[in-house]
């Protein structure tokens, strides 16, 4: 028996068989169809075998006329006869069992595939990952967005600096400096936010430290071009910036950009302000002086008085001048008995006899010396020792005596004296002898201002008297008269216009 398989398509998959049997068609199942031929019969399926839904026309090769009609793969025979799908998804051993796999029931079969973000391997017995960002479109491919590829799936985030828009579709910056926990948050940071990002620096008047984690004070002072530098302008650092000031002796003017001197003397409390003190104000500072005649104590805190009349060259120092020191200044004067000249520069003498008449007792003379004055008496006087009166000087009793002749008598007088001679002699014209008295006429003589006439009987032009046993002593400087006798009988005489006075002496 010789059979021969084939297949065509109707509505399963149908099968013939032939068989070189002559004649015999009901050898066929009856839904076959026979179709006879010289050495034989085929028993073949139709499109008209097997009608039922889901069934297949199966010829069987060893007895065709068993009935050809049974179920397609995956599907079974229910309790009415008719084919169903077989869920094969639900066997005991369900295929497509591998990691991430899926089975899916199909009509009369399955379909093997893997979970979403996995791919079929190429063994098409296991699923392998699909790395979606690898993808010609890839997601999360706006702008700043990132794919990251997970097992399976991947996930959309945003670069460095951005985070995800609340439309999960985009990204939007981050602001860094306000978050929980900002960075550059050290001493005297500032956070700078930027598009993705943000940087560190540091507020005015610092500068980033090395570590680039803290900030360091700029000393703005000591820059290249430091701040304050007009002139007398002074910069001092501090935390973070600078003050302008001024040195001392100046204060900031109202540009605040140039410095003004302090005129300390004009102060409410003016230095200086001690006795005599002077206050004269300088560029920046002052200097304490002291008014004229006055120097620095050695405190530096006070004025003493100069006393000008010590200096080297000392006022006052002409001739007989004096310098007296007073506070502050000095006195120029002249020294007793001489008096400032009227060009104040020079001392003129005193005449103190002329000005005062000093020495104007009894018989004084006032005799003017430079700068001074000398009392005397007149002659014949001298100064009692009071020094202020002349009592007489009694030449009689000098050693030696005047008149100290033999026979010669001294007779002291007021002022002076005069010699005579003892009785019987009378004074030769030598003035220094005694010659017998009645032996010569009379003389008359004149020495050193004195006119002395002797005689016995004087019938003179001079003096008209009449005179016994006299003489007469005329003193020319006082215009006196001294006589012998105590009885004046007749005298008048002029002499220079003047009249005299006449004392009378006895002898």
């Amino acid at each position: 028996l010789l059979i021969s398989f084939f297949t065509t398509t109707i509505e399963a998959q149908l099968y013939s068989i032939s068989m070189s049997v002559a004649g015999k068609c009901n050898l066929c199942h009856p839904v076959l169809t026979c179709n006879k031929f010289t050495n034989g019969i085929t028993c073949a399926c139709s499109q008209y075998s097997c009608l039922s839904p889901n069934t297949q026309c199966i010829v069987s090769t060893i007895d065709p006329s068993i009935n050809p009609c049974s179920c397609l793969p995956g599907y079974n025979t229910d309790s009415s006869g008719d084919c169903i799908d077989i869920n094969e998804c639900q066997s005991s051993s369900p295929p497509c069992s591998w990691n991430n796999g899926v089975c899916t029931n199909t009509d009369g079969s399955f379909i093997c595939s893997c979970i979403s973000g996995w791919k079929m391997g190429q063994n098409n017995s296991s699923c392998v990952d699909i790395n979606e960002c690898d993808s010609s479109s890839p997601p999360c491919s706006w702008s700043n967005g990132v794919c990251s590829n997970t097992k399976g799936s991947f996930i959309c985030s945003c670069k460095s600096g951005w985070k995800m828009g609340q439309d999960n579709v985009s990204c939007v910056d981050i602001n860094e400096c306000v978050s929980f926990v900002p960075p550059c948050s050290w001493s005297n940071g500032v956070c700078s936010n930027t598009i993705g990002s943000y940087f560190c620096s540091c507020k005015s008047g610092w500068k980033m430290g090395q570590s680039n984690a803290s900030c360091d004070d700029i000393n703005e002072c000591v820059s290249s071009s430091p701040p304050c530098s007009w002139s007398n302008g002074v910069c001092s650092n501090t935390n973070g910036s600078f003050i302008c000031s001024c040195k001392n002796g100046w204060k900031m003017g109202q540009d605040n950009a140039s410095c003004w001197d302090i005129n300390e003397c004009d102060s409410s409390s003016p230095p200086c302000s001690w006795s005599n003190g002077v206050c004269t104000n300088t560029n920046g500072s002052f200097i304490c002086s002291c008014k004229s005649g006055w120097k620095m104590g050695q405190d530096n805190n006070s004025c003493v008085d100069i006393n000008e009349c010590q200096s080297s060259s000392p006022p006052c120092s002409w001739s007989n001048g004096v310098c007296s020191n007073t506070n502050g200044s000095f006195i120029c004067s002249c020294k007793n008995g001489w008096k400032m000249g009227q060009d104040n520069a020079s001392c003129w003498d005193i005449n103190e006899c002329e000005s005062f008449a000093p020495c104007s007792w009894s018989n004084g003379v006032c005799s003017n010396t430079n700068g001074s004055y000398i009392c005397f008496c007149k002659s014949g006087w001298k100064i009692g020792q009071d020094n202020a009166s002349c009592v007489d000087i009694n030449e009689c009793i000098g050693i030696p005596s005047p008149c100290s002749w033999s026979n010669g008598v001294c007779i002291n007088t007021n002022g002076s004296y005069f010699c005579s001679c003892k009785n019987e002699w009378r004074l030769g014209q030598d003035n220094a002898s005694c010659v017998d008295k009645c032996n010569n006429t009379c003389v008359y003589t004149y020495s050193n201002g004195v006119y002395t006439n002797l005689c016995n009987r004087i019938n003179s032009s001079l003096i008209n008297t009449t005179l016994l046993n006299c003489f007469v002593i005329i003193h020319m400087k006082t215009n006196k008269l001294f006589l012998s006798v105590l009885v004046i009988i007749h005298m008048k005489k002029k002499f220079k216009k003047t009249k005299l006075r006449v004392n009378a002496k006895k002898q």
